[in-house]
């Protein structure tokens, strides 16, 4: 979905998406828009189309002149490929790409300078995902957590335009001032993690909410579990 300059480029990123993706395209909403890109705009999209098709599951972002492409793969010679191909666009357009080979350190490339795009990019790695913590402490625990901050971090560092608030909640069990203190604690802990691992500590931001704003129920331990989490905001930079 999006905007196009005209008609014919239009049915042109459809035929070459079609081409790509056989049987899965959907146009949503690509419309023809005065003051869409156009020139190299029809080039540099299909392009990011045949790389996005070299990921096993992946993404495609552009906004004016920008790109973002995220993804997964299996293959660290197919990310330094897509890598490598967000980095060589036309004079004018910026890439950025973010692209996830399992057991692996984050290769990243590119500044995004989307706040949409980086607050998408943050839904997607953390998605279901959970930072936990031990019971009634700030202690961050388990492989999984880490192995999800460590991504948050280093998308953190591509979207280093923008400030990152983490939000600490807890389930409604306990103190309400005891909860909103440990939430607090959690978010720092969790900012701190970021910082040690090279984000900038002038970008990102803790504040706990302790039982506040609940998503589920607090009357079975599913709701509970739910509720106790971390989220994170991007907004633009003062």
């Amino acid at each position: 979905n999006g905007y196009v300059s005209s008609a014919a480029e239009r049915e042109a990123v459809l035929a070459k998406a079609e081409s790509l993706f056989a049987g899965k395209v959907k146009d949503e909403t690509l419309k023809i828009a005065l003051g869409a890109p156009n020139g190299e705009w029809g080039n540099v999209i299909m392009g990011a189309l045949g790389t996005l098709n070299k990921l096993d599951m992946g993404n495609l972002s552009m906004e004016n002149q920008n790109i973002l492409m995220t993804g997964l793969t299996t293959s660290e010679d197919v990310r330094a490929a897509v890598n490598a191909e967000a980095l060589s666009l036309p004079e004018g357009y910026s890439g950025a790409a973010n692209i996830r080979v399992p057991n692996t350190q984050a290769v990243n490339v590119g500044e995004i300078n989307s706040e949409a795009a980086c607050q998408s990019l943050f839904g997607k790695l953390k998605g279901e995902k959970k930072i936990v913590f031990a019971s009634n402490r700030a202690e961050i625990n388990g492989d999984s957590s880490f192995a999800l901050l460590n991504a948050l971090a280093a998308a953190a560092k591509q979207c280093s335009s923008f400030n990152i608030g983490v939000a600490g909640y807890t389930d409604s069990d306990g103190d309400a001032a005891y909860n909103l203190d440990l939430s607090q604690r959690r978010a720092g802990a969790v900012v701190q993690y970021l910082v040690e691992n090279g984000v900038n500590a002038a970008n990102v931001r803790a504040i706990g909410y302790g039982e506040q704003n609940p998503i589920s129920d607090n009357d079975t331990p599913e709701g509970k579990a739910r509720n106790r989490r971390i989220e994170f905001k991007i907004t633009k930079s003062n």
